[in-house]
């Protein structure tokens, strides 16, 4: 039995019904592309310039329903496509599959289109897709953005893809606390969430927990807080994922493991939660693990490559062919550090992610060129390691230094001129090297 939206007002205004069972199914990852197929259900003569369209009648409604099943067998193995669900416009609809081989599905189009033997000829769109952001506008009751010619749709409330657990990978975590923290050092951002925490009950913690945890120095006291929230939610993922990540700083590479496969058996469409398990399987020797993880992290979020690009835990990675064709060179240009011919290195760590060409345009371009003048460093180069997205991943950018208190100087007088100020929690560590444990007693505010 498929659910709906708008069917009652269907006379005068698009609607949409879907499959509810595909929602908590298990195995999305297998249909990582969208195909959407838009089809004409009124007869020739209704069909003219002057048309205003109309609703399909029930007639017209069966058999576009059996049009969109028969189309499903004839687009490859019978586990190729998914229905997914109906969009009805005023003398048009579009239907909606998931689509496990797309080279396949095309050409069974393609063949179908030519044969001209179709009691309903259509158009398609076939594209990937594999956060599902289609089906989710489905399951919400919001048309699909661009698709409703026939009839003006009212409007509908946009809900964000958020997680069941408090957290949103695609806006900040602080889920309406509030934007003060933005503005504030990092050392106050952290006392102001501590503070929130102790003044807060129930579910509310989890975000606060997500926030707190990559923002400690001691990782051990990071785990300790993540551990302690996951004694009450067991079963939450963004906590789960955050621990994971926390263990792979610490290098307790079995212990992240377990943490980062139940986050992603809670949550399988997160790219973080994959892409960190692609970093953890890189550092503990096993390749083809690590290459399945990726995969599937850029499935969801094919940008993801940029981080990939400059991410020293894909060291042992960049020989394999199937690497380097996600990240190739052409991709991966003014991702990778210079030689250092400095003595010594500084690294800065920025929370949050941003690819090479963000990172290069607001900071390493400017701190590099303002360096060069006073002859008080080199900028190496930098990555964004361990990318889990905005609220839990970090930006590094290498130095290189042959005076280091000097290069300290000229670094605090840089950011605090500049234009663009670091983020809060920004700090400089002496000595430190991408993809070596920094020592936090060293580290100095930025």
């Amino acid at each position: 039995m498929w659910n709906s939206h708008g069917k009652d007002r269907s006379a005068t205004h698009s609607w949409c019904e879907y499959d509810p069972t595909l929602q908590d199914m298990k195995g999305k990852l297998k249909y990582p592309f969208q195909l959407s197929l838009f089809t004409y259900f009124l007869p020739e003569e209704e069909d003219g310039p002057d048309s205003k369209g109309r609703a399909a009648t029930a007639d017209e409604t069966a058999k576009v329903a059996a049009f969109q099943e028969g189309m499903a067998t004839r687009l490859g193995p019978a586990d190729n496509v998914l229905i997914l669900g109906r969009c009805w416009h005023l003398g048009v609809v579009q239907l909606e599959y998931r689509v496990a081989d797309p080279e396949l599905a095309n050409q069974a189009l393609q063949a179908i289109i030519d044969a001209k033997a179709n009691e309903f000829p259509f158009e398609y769109r076939m594209f990937p897709d594999g956060r599902w952001e289609i089906p989710r506008s489905l399951w919400t009751g919001e048309l699909i953005a661009g698709q409703a010619e026939a009839g003006e749709a009212e409007d509908e409330t946009d809900l964000d893809d958020e997680s069941d657990d408090g957290t949103d990978e695609d806006e900040d975590e602080d889920e309406g606390e509030g934007a003060e923290d933005e503005e504030e050092e990092g050392e106050e951002a952290l006392e102001d969430l501590q503070a929130r925490l102790n003044d807060t009950t129930g579910d509310d913690r989890i975000v606060l927990w997500y926030r707190i945890a990559p923002l400690l120095d001691e990782l051990d006291e990071a785990e300790a807080l993540l551990k302690a929230g996951l004694v009450e939610y067991p079963e939450n993922a963004s906590l789960l994922r955050m621990l994971g990540l926390i263990h792979i700083r610490q290098r307790k590479l079995d212990e992240g493991r377990v943490a980062l496969l139940k986050s992603i058996e809670l949550e399988e469409l997160s790219s973080m939660a994959h892409y960190n398990l692609a970093c953890l399987e890189a550092l503990a020797g096993r390749p083809d693990d690590a290459m399945v993880a990726l995969k599937n992290a850029l499935l969801i979020e094919p940008f993801k490559a940029f981080d990939a690009c400059g991410d020293d835990d894909f060291e042992s990675l960049r020989e394999r062919e199937d690497f380097q064709k996600i990240a190739s060179p052409q991709l991966c240009i003014g991702s990778r550090s210079a030689e250092n011919e400095h003595a010594e290195t500084l690294l800065i760590v920025m929370p949050g992610s941003m690819g090479p060409m963000e990172r290069g345009e607001l900071y390493e371009d400017p701190l590099g060129a303002f360096l060069d003048e006073r002859e008080a460093g080199t900028v190496l180069g930098g990555n964004t390691s361990l990318s889990t997205g905005e609220a839990e991943g970090e930006t590094t950018i290498e130095i290189g230094t042959d005076d280091v208190e000097a290069t300290i100087s000229a670094i605090q007088e840089f950011f605090a001129t500049a234009e663009v100020k670091p983020p809060p929690g920004t700090r400089l560590y002496p000595g430190a090297q991408v993809g070596v444990i920094r020592d936090p007693a060293t580290a100095v505010a930025l």
